[in-house]
């Protein structure tokens, strides 16, 4: 990757030329900090959630940070130039998901009525490699998908789950 010193020594020069010719001061601050913010992405994607898959309006951020809550999008006249040459140089998926994304979407699906893609989402989290495991939040989108289409052997398979990962006792889950 590209994304190491050479941007951050661009982005300290180009804001305090900007800053000092006057006049666009605000703007090269927001871009400096927009610079910034995509060297902090290229530097740990795991710590950005991806909502590229799950955007319903454009206005959402395609990633966030998911300590800062600080936003980034793909389409922004703001983005420095190198950000869509760096996002080409990454592999697909290394941008992955947490059970708190995965599970934003099981409920979407659940609430849609899309009880089977529900099932499918369930078993592709369940396939990726570093997922986070599910919690009790992703065990109740699967048993209502699943209640809903009455598939009987995926409940016992999800209960034997919920078995092992000790969520049996949550209200929610267990009852």
């Amino acid at each position: 990757m590209t994304s190491g010193s050479g941007h951050k020594a661009l982005a300290s020069s180009s804001s305090s030329s900007s800053s000092s010719s006057g006049g666009e001061v605000g703007t090269s601050t927001a871009a400096s900090k927009r610079e910034t913010l995509w060297q902090e992405f290229f530097s740990d994607p795991s710590q950005w959630w991806d909502g590229r898959s799950e955007k319903v309006n454009p206005r959402y951020p395609d990633f966030k940070h998911k300590k800062m809550g600080e936003a980034l999008w793909l389409v922004d006249n703001r983005n420095p130039s190198w950000v869509v040459a760096e996002l080409a140089a990454i592999a697909p998926g290394t941008v992955q998901l947490d059970t708190f994304s995965w599970n934003r979407k099981l409920a979407r699906y659940v609430k849609t009525g899309q009880h089977e893609r529900t099932l499918e989402l369930f078993q592709h989290m369940q396939q990726q490699k570093g997922t986070s495991p599910p919690d009790s939040f992703t065990f109740v989108q699967v048993l209502n998908s699943g209640a809903s289409l009455g598939a009987l052997e995926q409940g016992r398979r999800v209960h034997a789950q919920i078995v092992a990962n000790g969520c049996e006792a949550n209200v929610f889950v267990g009852e």
